[in-house]
Parts: C-alpha cells; structure tokens; sequence
C-alpha cells in the first residue's frame, strides 16, 4: 500500500483511504505561504512598475500603490494567502478518497460517490497513478486518478 495514504477503520468495518490529515493540513499551510508570499512580491513588482515609464499597467500598479502602509501589506498578504487557501481546498475537494467494506467498494470524488459491489469487483490495481477496477469479465469498472 502507498505509504501517503492513511488507511482509517470505521466502526461499520469500512476502511477508508485518504491523504492524512497532517498531510492535508501541511500542503493547506504550504500553500497559504506561498500565497502570502506571492501577494507581498505583487507589492513589490507593483512598487518597481510605477518606477518605470515605459511599463504596462501603470494604473493599476499606481492605484494599488496608493494604499497607505500598513494596509497595503496586510491587503495584499492576506489576499494572496487566501488565494493560498482556496486553491488547497479546491485540490482537497478533487482528490480521490476510497472506502472499502464486506459488501462494496465506494470511490469519492468532487463529493459524488460512485459505489461498486464488493462480489463484483475482481480485480483492483494500479496502472502508473490511477487506481483500476475489473469485474470478472477483465472490463474496467472504473478508472481513477
């Protein structure tokens, strides 16, 4: 089994498989970061684009650099931090999570559940990063990334 992937029992015996949550919550941390950090370069490519004469969008570098101190850090830090969030949440929200119990097998995605039959389900492997299921025919079930 993948290391990354946290296995987690229920008490109706269905195993779930997921990101751990210090995994989700160290990419969220991350991205926040960097989201941060992208808004203060913003401040400052905005504060060197008002500089040059020849620049594009000098008004929007003018009016951005308008806003009075501290609150244009703290504006754009904060914006770029929640933009951080959003995007984490987002990749969160794509990411495949998938339950297995006596008597099906259940792959969530973008909240929608898509639910097999554990007596139909043959076969369950990876090809490259996409988990594959096979009933008894060999015909795919499904296919996951």
């Amino acid at each position: 089994m993948d290391d990354r992937l946290a296995p987690h029992v229920r008490l109706d015996k269905t195993t779930v498989l997921t990101q751990p949550a210090w995994s989700v919550a160290l990419v969220h941390l991350a991205l926040v970061l960097l989201g941060a950090g992208a808004g203060r370069l913003v401040k400052v490519l905005a504060q060197w684009l008002v500089t040059l004469p020849w620049a594009p969008m000098q008004g929007s570098a003018r009016l951005l650099t308008s806003v009075p101190e501290p609150w244009l850090t703290v504006g754009v830090v904060c914006a770029g931090a929640a933009l951080g969030l959003i995007v984490g949440l987002m990749a969160q929200y794509e990411e495949l999570s998938v339950a297995v119990s006596n008597e099906r097998i259940t792959l969530t995605r973008k909240a929608k559940d898509r639910e097999f039959a554990r007596d139909r389900v043959v076969q369950v492997f990876l090809d490259g990063k996409q988990l594959v299921l096979l009933d008894a025919d060999k015909g795919e079930l499904a296919r996951e990334t």
